[in-house]
């Protein structure tokens, strides 16, 4: 999504004549609505919330913003000098509006400049005109509008991408503790908290990296396209969507995402990219290539059989395109692998017998043979030199690079003992997935007859060594069904007259609920729940789910001790029942600190809807085959935010999760 920075002045100013002129009014009524209808984020200075130097961050907003609209209409100190940043730093998209009657007269230097007129009066009658504007701004073949670049033509515009905004410290903690939790649901409301923020392109490519290293593939998926639209040449989010697209591919099935992912790295080695990222590129079209090889053989049951589908021209060109990415940037470890792999196995193959049918005649095959050796003799020297290298440079430990060191040291080794030891030092207990790429391509090698003696056993070491954390937690199957319940929050003042009721007939309210329930689970389908801890109908659910033992999570947006203060207060006996529970339900949090951080804050996030979001999102990815909330709500809009009229509406928001409601007023009859 395209992003506005917003120049004006904040607050009711006076014009020279005296008229009161009310900025935040324009804002809401004009500017914002016709951002949205462009489907434009925006924000202001006011949207800088984090402590430092608010000006240096100010210039990285101006700089980085695909648009800048400017309110002109007062004399304004800040909106000028904001102005002539703007007009030094970019060519174009630059969009002055002057409100008007007016008395302030235009600066000289912006006599010349074109401006949209509105109404101080009516300024929601320039939406169409404003509209219309953006469009035409954010059109790149655009003529210049900025007065420094009209009288300097030869001057080279600032880059968007030298922007030195920073993304909160609060924000990068929480990625990093969602990570460490493997928390996906977590990381995909991040990823809707951060739309429209100043620093949302850089936020969301460390929450898509998070959830490309815990699996989270469709979460990486969304979060990288939402940057792409942003940017289509953004080289970055070309190059992991040709990754995700692949590794969807593989996991799904569908001819499509491979074609995405193919285009993705086509639109990456069109861009003029550095080396090391057109190296990368080149690396995305061999592995498609050598993704579509595997496909000819997986299906096969021996050794003999998969070894005779596989002698196909496709394994030699993706070696090849792997060996030339590798040699156009010899700092890329990832292709230099990727060669020395897939050469191998080449090497293998140019022994079998079939192998002279890939060519025209025996010298041809002979010839490759003899070319295939000598250049492995190669790789085996520069593909460690080029990990060495890059382990030198990193300032983090690299969990890939280390899988690489191992990997290398299983195709260059006969040392058994240490090839699996390096492999147990490269993949800790909470990196499964990478542990299942890894594994994914020892299994090639076992599969074919490759080393496969050795594979086997480094496979069966890992997975003793990593216990439940490994393969078999990356491979875990999805629930059948997940179950979401929402129901009212109850309190000592706001509690509505039909709850009041239910919670005099608990016994009742435990029957509907187990009711509704009941026909969700079925006899023997896969179901997890997922609700609130709130006291009243929530807490009901959860009781519910120990008696059916149906595994049930409880969801607090807080840490345990503040949801126990906020949410219970004096009702002690609901408190003790959570506690209870606590013992017996797993439980998630959601905040990695107590109370809310200083970005949501300024954004208005109440944490109680936040709440509710990360309960959906959460259950949405279990990837199950069918999202349900079951209710139990009276109809009416409750007084408090975050109660369960929020929950219902975002679930038919979403559009894919199935929304039941238990009719609270029944208690009244």
């Amino acid at each position: 999504m395209p992003r506005a920075f917003v120049i004006r002045p904040f607050g009711r100013k006076r014009d020279e004549s005296g008229r009161e002129i009310d900025f935040e009014h324009v804002h809401d009524a004009l500017i914002t609505p016709a951002l949205s209808l462009t489907d434009v984020s925006g924000g202001t200075t006011g949207d800088i919330v984090e402590p430092g130097n608010i000006r240096s961050d100010m210039f990285s907003a101006i700089l980085a913003a695909d648009l800048v609209i400017c309110d002109i209409t007062i004399h304004n100190a800040n909106v000028f000098y904001e102005l002539g940043i703007r007009h030094a730093l970019r060519k174009r998209s630059t969009i002055l509006l002057r409100g008007h009657p007016f008395t302030d007269a235009i600066p000289f230097d912006l006599v010349t400049d074109r401006y949209i007129e509105y109404s101080l009066d009516q300024p929601e009658e320039g939406v169409d005109e404003l509209e219309a504007a953006i469009l035409n701004a954010l059109d790149t073949d655009r003529e210049v509008d900025s007065p420094v670049f009209l009288m300097l033509p030869s001057l080279t515009e600032a880059d968007p991408d030298a922007s030195t905004w920073i993304v909160p410290k609060e924000l990068t903690e929480d990625v990093e503790l969602a990570l460490a939790a493997r928390s996906s649901g977590w990381l995909r409301l991040l990823a809707v908290e951060v739309k429209g923020q100043l620093f949302e392109a850089k936020a969301l490519a460390q929450i898509a990296k998070a959830q490309t290293r815990i699996g989270d593939l469709d979460g990486a998926l969304d979060s990288w396209e939402r940057i792409r639209d942003a940017d289509p040449k953004d080289v970055e989010a070309n190059l992991a969507l040709a990754n995700v697209y692949e590794r969807l591919f593989r996991r799904d099935g569908y001819d499509n995402h491979l074609t995405k992912s193919e285009q993705a790295v086509e639109r990456t080695l069109s861009s003029k990219p550095r080396p090391r990222d057109k190296a990368e590129a080149m690396g995305m079209k061999a592995r498609n290539l050598k993704t579509r090889w595997r496909l000819r053989f997986q299906d096969a049951t021996t050794v003999k059989d998969r070894r005779a589908l596989a002698m196909r021209p496709e394994l030699v060109t993706s070696y090849e395109y792997y060996r030339q990415a590798f040699l156009h940037d010899l700092n890329a470890y990832w292709p230099g692998l990727a060669a020395l792999q897939m050469g191998v196995i080449a090497e293998a193959f140019s022994h079998d017998p079939d192998w002279a049918a890939l060519f025209d005649t025996d010298r041809e095959a002979a010839l490759q043979r003899e070319e295939i050796a000598h250049e492995l003799a190669q790789l085996k020297y520069l593909v460690p030199a080029a990990v060495e290298a890059n382990l030198a440079q990193g300032k983090k430990i690299d969990v890939w690079l280390q899988i690489t060191q191992a990997d290398v040291l299983f195709l260059t080794s006969d040392r058994l003992p240490r090839i699996l030891h390096a492999y147990e030092r490269a993949i800790p207990a909470h990196e499964a997935f990478a542990w299942d790429s890894a594994r994914g391509q020892l299994e090639l090698f076992r599969d074919l007859g490759v080393r496969a003696e050795v594979a086997d056993r480094v496979i069966e070491n890992m997975d003793r060594h990593l216990g439940s954390s490994g393969i078999e937690a990356a491979e875990e199957a999805p629930p059948e069904r997940v179950i979401l319940f929402a129901g009212h929050r109850i309190d000592d003042d706001h509690t509505p007259e039909p709850v009041r009721a239910l919670l005099a007939d608990e016994a009742r309210a435990k029957t509907v609920i187990r009711a509704q329930l009941e026909p969700l689970i079925g006899a023997d389908r896969r179901v997890e729940a997922f609700a609130p801890a709130t006291p009243g109908p929530n807490l009901l659910f959860h009781e519910v789910c120990q008696e059916l033992g149906v595994d049930s999570t409880m969801c607090l947006p807080v840490r345990q001790r503040e949801f126990a203060r906020s949410a219970f207060g004096r009702l002690d006996d609901w408190k003790a029942r959570f506690l209870g529970l606590l013992k017996q339900r797993r439980t998630l949090e959601l905040a990695g600190t107590t109370g809310l951080p200083a970005w949501l804050v300024a954004a208005g996030i109440d944490q109680w809807e936040r709440g509710n979001r990360w309960v959906m999102e959460h259950g949405l990815t279990r990837r199950a085959d069918s999202v349900h909330l079951l209710a139990l709500w009276d109809g009416a809009t409750s007084v408090r935010s975050g109660d369960v009229d929020h929950m219902v509406a975002l679930a038919r928001e979403s559009g894919v999760i199935s929304v039941q409601i238990i009719d609270a007023n029944q208690w009244l009859e």
